[in-house]
């Protein structure tokens, strides 16, 4: 397995449409999911795309949020983002997870204009496709799983979520007792 650049998707936007030709990226998947600041593209870096891994994903991307939901998570390859010559930051600092282990995960794809930003596009594009399947749907129940084992742990202190999701994930330790 290679490494892997992570992010949260829409799955049901980077579909085929019906009002697209074949390959064509849809509009709608790009301004859904592809919303950049500073010209820059949150994702994470991942040793490889096994399940642990996209996990760590979801730990990082659902307790920087505000409430539990269920979870699309795409992955790209490292090589190809570099064969495509964009430029990746480290990031940390801009982490919102309180997960300090995962901050250092976290990068940028930096530099972009809307002709780097369209090469994303086809990378993610790719990567959703039928013929790849380089994404997973993680259910409501397991992002909320992932966050419970995290708080269990000591990798998350429950005080350092957002209420909303607090309140859910407090919620589930205490049925569990």
């Amino acid at each position: 397995m290679s490494a892997v650049f992570t992010r949260k998707v829409n799955g049901a936007k980077w579909q085929p449409s019906k009002s697209l030709a074949p390959g064509e990226v849809s509009a709608d998947a790009v301004t859904a999911d592809l919303r950049t600041t500073d010209n820059e593209l949150s994702f994470w870096a991942c040793s490889s795309n096994d399940e642990a891994e996209l996990r760590e994903t979801v730990l990082a991307l659902a307790t920087g949020g505000d409430r539990l939901d269920k979870m699309d998570v795409a992955w790209i390859e490292r090589e190809a983002v570099h064969a495509a010559q964009l430029t990746i930051q480290e990031t940390p600092g801009h982490a919102n997870t309180p997960v300090e282990s995962l901050k250092g995960r976290h990068v940028d794809v930096a530099k972009l204009d809307v002709a780097r930003l369209g090469i994303v596009a086809g990378l993610i594009h790719a990567a959703v496709s039928a013929e790849k399947k380089q994404w997973r749907r993680f259910a409501r129940s397991e992002v909320l799983a992932v966050v419970v084992a995290a708080v269990r742990s000591g990798r998350v202190a429950i005080d350092t979520l957002k209420d909303e999701l607090r309140k859910d994930v407090e919620r589930a330790v205490l049925s569990d007792k």
